[in-house]
């Protein structure tokens, strides 16, 4: 996870500082074509590489929600708002996990949801109160 935030937060760094020449569909595709080589060897390597039918619908939101479209919206909202504001709302994401399990999958919320989801809330929140004005 170290290595993953590290990763994450030297790519907003570099985000803001150099400004891509190409456009957010044109990144989005590269990002695809690379985790798709990153993926075929996995792939071979395993014991089957057959699809069962009713997990059709799963390898479609992989491919396209959460492979092309979550990566596009994102980087459209790097470009609106700027990487380290876009950031914060990274952290939503357990958040809204949770949400979705308990109206989704049963899940029982509990009073750690609650304060803990609070606190990422107020955090986000917080962060976005910015006092100090933007650089470019």
């Amino acid at each position: 996870m170290l290595i993953c935030a590290s990763s994450y937060a030297l790519y907003c760094v570099l985000l803001k500082r150099w400004s891509m020449a190409i456009s957010n569909w044109v990144s989005v595709y590269v990002q695809a074509l690379f985790a798709v080589l990153m993926l075929v060897p996995v792939l071979f390597a395993a014991p089957s590489q057959t699809i069962m039918p009713d997990a059709y619908p799963l390898v479609g939101f992989a491919a396209l929600g959460a492979s092309v479209l979550a990566p596009a919206i994102w980087l459209q909202a790097i470009a609106l708002n700027g990487a380290s504001r876009t950031a914060m709302y990274m952290n939503l994401l357990p958040v809204m996990t949770a949400i979705i399990a308990v109206f989704w999958l049963g899940e029982i919320l509990t009073q750690y949801h609650v304060i803990g989801g609070g606190l990422v809330l107020l955090g986000v929140a917080l962060s976005q109160q910015s006092r100090c004005p933007s650089y470019p």
